[in-house]
């Protein structure tokens, strides 16, 4: 009888002996079934040496750079094909994994993300995350003088007039009563016209629509002067390369004045003289004040390429009064102060609350003063509560970009006017919005793994420290005393409850005038913060603010008042508590920074991943389901399962969903192929394609025989593996650094079989797609790329493998070989065949000749030496003789 012999299933020690095909191998070393017949394995050749660990390869259009590291040191050089160079040096500190987009190098350090930028044939080191930078907006010069000429309000007609006499003590106003009798004024009186509206009358809507129209249309001139007279918002914000922005500020309150500003001036014409007709011939001028800034920036220069401006938003201005609803002509009484009040001609500044801004009067007596500002009629508007103006405030979040400097105008000792374009003030709320709020911008990352997908860069396994806190919250003033010669500092501690721990950040503040108004507006880029204690240190005196979510903006706030009080007058918290260091971490979360952008991570990129920690990322070009979009979605594998994240059409991940329960069990195993990721779990080299994932390596799950070259058994082997794939040969290599040999799987035929490595362990491999770099532990560079085609390939090699026992047709009978002839392919190598045979598969006994006693099983070792890379060895055919028990003998 004849058999012939095809090891098509390569190494396998599963099932066990007894059941095992007669196409199965033992061992199998430097020899792999491929394309239906054993040929050599050849390693990757060596290229190049380095000093240091290989870590990544930066390739771009026209350079391909090699990153190498020692520990503490990042060196940068150029990748050719017979050398690594390493000129460029940079410090990092420890160093968890890298990555990059586009001409930046992402870092993944222990002190968050290093970048290091190439441009013009080197290298630049910008540093760990963006730069921060301190924004101080600030008023100047407060004026109520009209602009734009004198346009007044005539309501000459429209009204009826009454005279009055306006008393005065040492010229000071002290009431006002209807006359009657003869005018003789004396030296602490005189005279005036009061005028009143005609209830219901047409004249009461014209005289309404008169002041109103004439309110807006001053209003307007001003803001077309692009100055200010009402609280707002503004913050800035960082303009990068690609028009995102980054780092924007929390928002600061300005007050070009705190409430009412709601001052008439007299116009004085040729028939109407100031002392008797003001009601009739007026002019609204509201306080108001052009804009200034200061932004210190430290070590921007080194980011120019990367920050090309800055820009400052703001939003529409809170008009403290109803421009729309009654207005009234009062009697200037000491009565109706509980009422209204209104500012004088030469207002009292609010030098206790907020240096040089416009305040009220509040000793409850109009200062109409005899000689200087004589009594008259008193134009009340309907006023808003200082409850309505904060609510107003807080739904202010639109922010509108008021101007923008470039970063070599920051960093200046002295507060600058902005280059405001004509109008823009007018016109706010058509110009370019601030597109995004900030997310988590100003905290400190630090990432255990960083991935680049769709030219975004992904971080998973995430620590995030706080945002100290920002140290600005109300508008500065000129007035306002320098940092240096301050009489108190304020510290924030603000009190974030994550989802781990109680966090308390804390930041100062030198600058006096907040002092007063610490109570007032606040605000804290987290929407977990629960309270601020802000504590004085010079008084040793501290209040706790309770803060709430803000329900447009993601951060938690405090406005319970308008800065006119100082409230900053007793302690309810005994002692400041202690800063925090401690962070939250992340390691269910990845986050996608912007596309082309690895610097600005914004809240659409964040996604959660299942309840488990993320072990590693890897991409999908396998369909899971066919007609969707967003079908190839990025593999995430989790401490619980592997999950798939689907891409929307902006290029962000729009849903998660599970694919599988199978855990990996050594990260560093993970490895995309062409259409296939691989990974190690328990069970062994695990396969994910689509939304399928499978075990490739059953075969092995069993123990090694004793006869096998491996060592130890598959399952330890790979547990803690490395995967390096050969592109061109689709071979998978296996390399564990505590073994003197790898696994090697073909990936075409789904076979196994081991190489020898010698000294030549491998440590590690670095992807430079399509080919691998491995480097060994003397630091040697090898290549797959660069191992020459069979046919050209002058270099001879040897190997061995060792059938599992041949049960040739049946376990149990007992059979004779007579004859062997193999299908050797090779023009100068040799093979040698040594044969063991065995009744019960344990015992083994070597045969020196054929013939002669049969056996019920045989194995077979074969010692292939001296070939070429070209050679095969396609099988064995085997002339055997059952032993017969039914024949009489």
């Amino acid at each position: 009888m004849q058999k012939s012999l095809s090891f098509n299933k390569g190494i396998t020690t599963s099932p066990s002996d007894l059941l095992s095909d007669d196409t199965e191998l033992s061992a199998s070393r430097d020899l792999i079934f491929r394309n239906g017949e054993m040929q050599p394995l050849r390693q990757a050749k060596q290229f190049a040496q380095t000093n240091n660990k290989l870590l990544y390869i930066h390739k771009g259009a026209d350079y391909t750079n090699a990153i190498t590291y020692n520990g503490h040191m990042l060196f940068c050089g150029t990748l050719s094909d017979n050398s690594i160079t390493e000129t460029q040096a940079f410090s990092v500190g420890t160093v968890y994994d890298i990555s990059s987009v586009g001409n930046t190098l992402v870092v993944a350090t222990s002190s968050g993300l290093h970048y290091i930028l190439f441009k013009e044939g080197s290298y630049i080191d910008l540093g760990t995350e963006l730069p921060t930078y301190d924004f101080y907006p600030a008023f100047k010069e407060w004026t109520n003088l009209p602009l734009g000429g004198n346009t007044g309000c005539f309501l000459k007609g429209m009204t009826t007039s009454k005279l009055y006499k306006a008393s005065y003590s040492n010229g000071k106003f002290t009431g006002c009563s209807e006359w009657k009798g003869e005018i003789k004024p004396t030296d602490n009186e005189s005279f005036f016209f009061h005028h009143e509206v005609n209830k219901g009358s047409t004249n009461e809507a014209n005289v309404q629509n008169a002041i109103q129209g004439h309110v807006a249309e001053l209003i307007r001139i001003v803001k077309e002067n692009n100055q200010f007279a009402f609280p707002f918002f503004v913050r800035c914000a960082m303009r990068l390369y690609d028009g995102s922005y980054a780092r924007i500020s929390v928002p600061v309150a300005c007050y070009p004045t705190v409430n009412r500003n709601c001052y008439f001036t007299p116009v004085t014409a040729s028939d109407y003289k100031e002392s008797m007709d003001f009601t009739e011939c007026f002019m609204y001028a509201p306080f108001h004040a052009p804009f200034q800034y200061r932004i210190e920036a430290q070590g921007i220069d080194k980011w120019k390429d990367i920050v090309k401006e800055f820009v400052v938003f703001a939003t529409d201005d809170v008009i403290p009064f109803y421009i729309d609803k009654e207005w009234r002509i009062e009697l200037p009484s000491k009565t109706s102060e509980t009422t209204y009040r209104t500012l004088v001609t030469t207002p009292t500044y609010g030098s206790s609350l907020l240096p040089g801004v416009p305040v009220l009067q509040d000793d409850g007596i109009y200062h109409f003063e005899k000689g200087k500002y004589e009594a008259r009629d008193v134009i009340v508007p309907t006023y808003k509560s200082d409850n309505e103006i904060i609510n107003e405030m807080i739904s202010k979040t639109q922010f509108y970009k008021l101007f923008s400097v470039g970063v070599e105008s920051v960093n200046t000792s002295d507060y600058v006017s902005p280059i405001i374009a004509s109008n823009v003030v007018a016109n706010l709320t058509s110009q370019e919005q601030l597109p995004v709020d900030d997310y988590y911008g100003w905290t400190s990352i630090v990432p255990q793994q960083v991935l680049t997908y769709n030219n975004r860069i992904n971080l998973f396994n995430v620590k995030r420290r706080p945002f100290k806190g920002a140290n600005m919250f109300t508008c500065a003033t000129l007035t306002s005393v320098s940092p240096s010669s301050a009489e108190s500092t304020l510290r924030f501690y603000v009190h974030i409850a994550t989802s781990t721990s109680m966090v308390v950040a804390s930041s100062s503040y030198p600058w006096t005038q907040d002092l007063k108004v610490a109570d007032s507006w606040f605000f804290y880029p987290d929407p977990r913060a629960v309270d601020v204690v802000v504590w004085d240190t010079s008084n040793s005196r501290g209040i706790k603010i309770p803060l709430k979510t803000h329900p447009y903006l993601n951060g938690a706030y405090a406005f319970r008042y308008l800065p006119l009080t100082n409230r900053m007058t007793s302690s309810n918290v005994s002692s400041p508590p202690s800063p925090t260091s401690s962070y939250e971490v992340l390691d269910s979360q990845i986050f996608t920074s912007v596309v082309n952008n690895p610097f600005v991570f914004q809240a659409s990129g964040d996604n959660t991943v299942g309840t488990g920690s993320i072990l590693g990322i890897a991409a999908n070009t396998e369909p899971i389901s066919q007609g969707q979009f967003g079908q190839y979605p990025l593999i995430v594998f989790t401490t619980e399962g592997i999950y798939g994240l689907s891409v929307n059409s902006e290029g962000l991940y729009s849903a998660s969903y599970p694919i599988s329960r199978e855990v990996c069990n050594n990260p560093e195993s993970i490895t995309p192929t062409g259409n296939v990721v691989y990974f190690t779990s328990d069970k062994g080299l695990m396969a994910v394609s689509g939304g399928t994932v499978r075990c490739v390596s059953p075969q092995l799950s069993g123990a090694n025989p004793p006869y096998s070259d491996a060592t130890v058994g598959f399952l330890t082997f790979v547990r803690n593996a490395f995967l390096a794939y050969d592109y061109r040969d689709s071979l998978l290599f296996i390399y564990n650094v505590n073994y003197d040999y790898a696994y090697v799987y073909n990936l075409l035929d789904g076979t196994f079989a081991t190489i020898s490595l010698g000294s030549k362990r491998m440590q590690r491999a670095v992807s430079n797609y399509p080919d691998t770099l491995l480097q060994d532990s003397s630091n040697n560079v090898y290549s797959f790329s660069k191992i020459p085609v069979a046919q050209s390939d002058s270099q001879t090699y040897s190997g061995t493998f060792t059938t599992r026992p041949l049960k040739l047709g049946s376990s149990i009978q007992l059979k004779t070989i007579h004859q062997i002839v193999h299908l050797f392919n090779s023009a100068g190598g040799t093979l040698k065949l040594t044969v063991w045979a065995s009744n019960d598969c344990h015992s083994w006994n070597k045969l020196y000749s054929l013939h002669g006693k049969p056996w019920k099983y045989y194995r077979f070792r074969y010692t292939l030496s001296n070939i070429s890379a070209s050679d095969t060895f396609a099988g064995t055919v085997i002339d055997f003789t059952p032993r017969f028990t039914n024949k009489i003998r």
